[in-house]
């Protein structure tokens, strides 16, 4: 049995609780809860949770994953999720399906191009990269909605902040399907 704090966290923000190093292995299976100690006050413990440890190495951060594909990358598709950043310098990527060496897209941010819904060519290690490279900061500290949308008669990817196109880019080759 491992415990763990995280202190002054303002409510209904995020929390991180490193865990030593040695102390977790691929695979295993977790239970956890959490309580909320203020001063001499502490609220009760929360239901117990379970997860599977997926070790990280350093930028390499996924919060959640299937056991599957979920979208016909080849075919048009919508992908979104709701967001709250507090770094907008980052690489980060948000939504992904992966091949065998690459992701079909790239939902996410680069420090150098801002919000991004990129798209490979090929499941092949030297593949051509394109899409929207939109040049849009994310906001930060709030809540915002990011969504990749990709037309594959016209294969042409848009990308959109908040309902508001954030920009556009018609792909030289069509997209291929990540099993």
């Amino acid at each position: 049995i491992w415990a763990g704090a995280a202190d002054n966290v303002a409510s209904g923000t995020q929390a991180n609780i490193p865990v030593p190093a040695g102390q977790l292995t691929d695979g295993w299976k977790v239970r956890w809860r959490a309580r909320a100690v203020a001063g001499d006050t502490t609220s009760g413990w929360s239901d117990w949770q379970q997860v599977t440890i997926d070790v990280t190495q350093p930028g390499e951060e996924p919060l959640a994953q299937t056991a599957g594909p979920v979208i016909h990358t080849d075919q048009s598709f919508t992908a979104a999720a709701w967001l709250r950043w507090s770094d907008k310098d980052g690489d980060y990527t948000v939504l992904e399906q992966k091949g065998t060496h690459q992701a079909p897209f790239r939902l996410g941010n680069t420090a150098e191009h801002g919000l991004v819904f990129a798209f490979t060519s090929a499941d092949t290690t030297d593949a051509t990269v394109e899409g929207v490279l939109s040049g849009v900061e994310p906001p930060l500290d709030e809540w915002f909605h990011l969504a990749g949308t990709y037309d594959a008669a016209t294969r042409t990817a848009t990308l959109y902040l908040n309902g508001t196109q954030a920009g556009t880019a018609q792909l030289s080759f069509p997209t291929w399907n990540a099993q």
